[in-house]
């Protein structure tokens, strides 16, 4: 099982998971290409579904392109009905519920972002399992690997502690240091850290995580502007932290993930 990265960024957001068989599509960010369609020989009878985390424009903003080539669509229904995606495409998922898709199962579960204007964004990570993959978590555009709860005592950050899990697909939006000295607005820079995982955060989540099962990690959305010429010292931090392989997704990186952990 391959996984090619098409987008990773703020600019567009796409990842293609397939064999020689069968194909999904997380997020469809970045338009449509002949590149893609590699991945499934032209076959769009290969892929299993495409599965959308939230409305944003650069996870959602081709989801409809795809939804009309007759590629099944796995989304909320607050992406559904800002995209205007139709039945027989879409396919409404419920937090908490696994769904299959081809010999994939994926568990949407919820996570934490906000609109510009502060509002909240609904989102879902997808924690992936697939025979020849095992456990694929995929987690980004959130404040922490956690959902909300409303208590009559206030907020409180319930922590997921996933189990088994093979392969890391986690946000490591930005470096705190850099963000701090940037020259951007005070209101934007909350908003970020609200809105995404800084690179320590991410870390401090690996840390606590079981990783016995682990192969590789690979950090999502990566701010070229908050994480400036440090890149290749954030992956050797989580590196050094985790003991494990470490890979910066980027349009054109392509990662076996197969489930072994022969390295």
């Amino acid at each position: 099982m391959i996984l090619n990265v098409f987008g990773s960024s703020s600019s567009g957001n796409c990842y293609i998971l397939h064999n020689s068989e069968e194909a999904v599509i997380i997020e469809a960010g970045v338009r449509p290409s002949t590149a893609m369609y590699r991945c499934f020989e032209n076959d769009f009878t290969r892929i299993e579904g495409l599965f959308v985390s939230h409305h944003h424009a650069d996870h959602a903003g081709f989801a409809r392109m795809w939804s009309e080539a007759g590629v099944p669509v796995y989304t909320i229904e607050d992406v559904a009905r800002r995209t205007s995606i139709h039945a027989p495409s879409l396919h409404i998922i419920k937090e908490g519920r696994w769904v299959a898709a081809g010999r994939f199962r994926v568990l949407p579960f919820p996570l934490i972002h906000y609109d510009p204007d502060g509002t909240p964004c609904p989102i879902v990570g997808f924690l992936i399992d697939h025979p020849e993959t095992g456990r694929i978590l995929f987690a980004t555009d959130t404040e922490a690997l956690a959902r909300k709860e409303y208590t009559e005592d206030g907020t409180r950050y319930v922590p997921y502690r996933f189990t088994g899990i093979v392969h890391w697909m986690l946000e490591a939006n930005y470096d705190d240091y850099i963000l701090h000295l940037s020259d951007i607005p005070k209101a934007q820079k909350e908003r970020i850290r609200q809105s995404h995982l800084s690179v320590n955060n991410a870390i401090g989540i690996l840390r606590c995580a079981d990783l016995s099962r682990t192969r590789d990690i690979m950090l999502l959305h990566m701010s070229e502007r908050n994480s400036v010429n440090n890149e290749s010292k954030i992956t050797r931090r989580v590196r050094i932290a985790t003991g494990k392989r470490c890979f910066l997704a980027r349009a054109g990186l392509s990662v076996n993930f197969t489930k072994e952990i022969n390295i």
